[in-house]
């Protein structure tokens, strides 16, 4: 049983477009970072990511809550690599 769910995370870590959307979302806490306080550039962070999955719901192939847990890792992992310099 655990050998399939790591099998699962690898094949979903793998996935070209959940890696762009833990990097992008890592990006944009760093870059809210010059403005903003953390919780207020991580939540910006994930704001972002949110209204682009409604733009892929509406426009182009669909919500993927997939790419939703990616932006939570991404801003999350962005929060924490900046928190030992706050």
């Amino acid at each position: 049983m655990m050998s399939s769910a790591i099998t699962r995370l690898k094949h979903w870590l793998h996935e070209a477009d959940k890696l762009q959307h833990m990097l992008v979302s890592i990006v944009l806490v760093q870059m809210g970072l010059y403005w903003l306080d953390i919780f207020s550039a991580a939540a910006v962070a994930f704001g972002i990511g949110i209204v682009k999955e409604l733009g892929d719901k509406f426009f182009r192939d669909g919500f993927s809550w997939g790419d939703i847990i990616a932006n939570a890792v991404g801003v999350s992992l962005g929060a924490i690599l900046v928190l030992p310099w706050l």
